[in-house]
């Protein structure tokens, strides 16, 4: 994996594309190319659990199980208690040995590699997308930094209903806010 950004990491717009997933439902070595199966990205790392499955990217399972409290398998549908988030794509889930790993909180979820968990650690953080000052404590200072500093505003009914990341939460300026929220295409 390059250095590059956490926010390069691909992140589908929602949890379910239009487009027809692209990845084969075996997880055999000439899946060297897997797209997920969720956002239909490329993958560089995979989730894996005790079912073996490996066809969502960690991104897309970390929503499933941060945001929308989802912790079985797309495929088999088998509870997975623990997933392992990991660029070894065809490495089995019994041989991993999580109690070298770092695990995240509350969720179940744990690294193999610091790249990884950094890319999903910032997913999670309360960042101002519009300069580079540290992660806010929690989203009530974010807004105030972005209504004051930027002039912009999440619609917070949109924070509470959609289950997506902040990057992929909209920002309106205070007319547009506004007209979202009283318009046909808002609330």
């Amino acid at each position: 994996v390059s250095s590059a950004s956490a926010s390069s990491l691909p992140v589908g717009s929602s949890m379910v594309s239009s487009r027809p997933a692209a990845a084969p439902l075996s997880s055999s070595s000439s899946d060297a190319e897997m797209d997920c199966l969720t956002c239909v990205q490329p993958m560089d790392y995979v989730s894996v659990g005790a079912c073996n499955h490996r066809h969502v990217c960690p991104p897309c399972t970390l929503k499933m199980r941060k945001m929308l409290k989802k912790t079985e398998c797309i495929l088999c549908k088998a509870n997975l208690d623990v997933v392992i988030f990991t660029k070894e794509k065809e490495r089995d889930f019994s041989n991993f040995d999580t109690s070298s790993m770092v695990r995240m909180q509350n969720c179940g979820v744990y690294f193999d590699d610091k790249v990884i968990e950094d890319r999903c650690r910032d997913l999670l953080a309360k960042k101002c997308p519009k300069c580079a000052i540290k992660p806010f404590k929690d989203l009530t200072q974010l807004r105030a930094h972005l209504k004051e500093a930027h002039g912009l505003y999440y619609c917070t009914v949109c924070l509470k209903h959609e289950k997506n990341y902040l990057s992929e939460q909209k920002l309106y300026n205070k007319r547009e806010h506004d007209d979202h929220l009283k318009g046909s295409k808002g609330h």
